[in-house]
């Protein structure tokens, strides 16, 4: 089994650390955050993890080595692309098994892969699937389990077990770890689970893994009462986190409402709080996702 692992958005620093840490491929869904990487992923593949859009066909062969695609026009502005460059580029189709997010049916998989066979500049390296982040409650295994079926019935030449059968994210780690993912399936996209050391799904911690390798940190600006309850506020808003995805470290503290700039907070009675002082909150993926991209959010590496 191998793996695409999320440089937690394309970050530099991070990237850096994974390749150090061994990691065998790179993976992110921007083309921003994939020159980024370039830079500093020597002879490790870097992976476009959104499907393109057809306007950046370009620069996904520039900066992209694979990417995942579901669309046939977008495949042949990325073929002209990679003709033009004198370049090859690997190919990932994504197949719909029940997320309902990217991906193509399943009964156009083999004329699908007939007609990117004859794009020139187009590596055909196998196929994937997308699991548990619209439809949260669908049945993981069943989805998996089709697109090792889907990946056994491929009749394309010799090298079908050379294909890459991407069998999703961080939901479909638990298989692994319990033995149900099907052989067939020999790499998972993971982001969450290595970052946040929790399932994907359950938000259980992974033995062995961190759950805190990521904190925010604030300061508090504002304490009073408001209508009868102790309040206060951090200096932390809906542009810089998902106040959803979000906890406190303080105990009997729990965010009560946000707004652009502002994060109100119920305060437990006992719980001494001050303006000024630091607070600490752990966040959830969405919440990691935002700090991480914003501008306004200084990272500090320690």
């Amino acid at each position: 089994m191998t793996g695409v692992t999320k440089a937690c958005l394309g970050n530099a620093s991070i990237g850096h650390a994974m390749i150090g840490a061994g990691v065998s491929s790179l993976g992110d869904s921007r083309i921003a955050n994939l020159k980024n990487l370039r830079g500093i992923s020597g002879d490790i593949p870097l992976v476009m993890l959104r499907i393109p859009m057809k306007s950046e066909a370009e620069d996904v062969v520039r900066y992209a080595d694979v990417s995942l695609n579901s669309d046939l026009s977008t495949l042949q502005a990325i073929s002209r692309q990679a003709a033009r460059l004198r370049k090859d580029h690997g190919v990932i189709i994504m197949v719909e098994t029940g997320d309902m997010r990217e991906g193509i049916a399943i009964n156009e998989v083999p004329s699908f892969i007939s007609h990117i066979s004859h794009l020139p500049g187009i590596r055909f390296e196998g196929i994937g699937t997308n699991i548990a982040c619209v439809n949260r409650h669908s049945d993981i295994l069943k989805q998996v389990r089709q697109l090792a079926l889907i990946a056994g019935s491929l009749s394309i030449g010799p090298d079908v077990k050379g294909l890459t059968i991407s069998g999703g994210n961080s939901s479909v780690l638990r298989y692994v770890f319990n033995g149900d993912m099907p052989v067939e399936i020999n790499q998972l996209r993971i982001g969450e689970s290595i970052l946040l050391g929790v399932d994907s799904v359950t938000k259980e911690p992974i033995e062995g893994l961190y759950q805190d390798a990521f904190l925010i940190e604030t300061e508090i600006i504002e304490t009073a009462k408001k209508d009868d309850r102790k309040q206060a506020i951090a200096a932390l808003g809906t542009q810089d986190v998902d106040p959803e995805e979000l906890s406190s470290t303080i105990p009997a503290t729990s965010i009560r409402d946000a707004t652009s700039d502002h994060l109100m907070l119920d305060v437990g009675s006992d719980v001494d709080v001050q303006v000024g002082q630091e607070i600490v909150f752990r966040p959830g993926y969405k919440s990691l996702v935002r700090a991480m991209t914003s501008s306004l959010v200084e990272k500090d590496y320690r």
